[in-house]
């Protein structure tokens, strides 16, 4: 019988141990995007490093670091051409943040 990942992960963590594996699934996607952003701007690493006013490593190290300012969340997005949107969501209300 397949079992969800959710209920084993619930039988075998502590919830500090749930906390943090949901932390770092959460930073690793966040990498992923960073990377997936620039790769549908068609650009290199090289050509995001232009745009952003940044070195090239500075951009793979942005790619793959484990944790991101929000400022520099949005001066990377900025500088891209893009915009950033970011909200707080409750259950009964929405906030926006930026």
């Amino acid at each position: 019988m397949a079992k969800n990942w959710r209920d084993v992960r619930n039988k075998k963590l502590d919830p500090e141990a749930q906390a943090r594996v949901d932390r770092k699934v959460k930073m690793e996607t966040l990498k992923i995007r960073l990377k997936q952003v620039r790769e549908h701007l068609n650009m290199t690493q090289v050509e995001m490093a232009e745009a952003t006013h940044r070195t090239q490593s500075e951009i793979s190290k942005l790619e793959n670091r484990n944790d991101l300012l929000v400022s520099t969340l949005l001066s990377y997005i900025l500088d891209a051409g893009g915009k950033i949107e970011i909200n707080a969501v409750f259950e009964d209300k929405e906030v926006s943040l930026l």
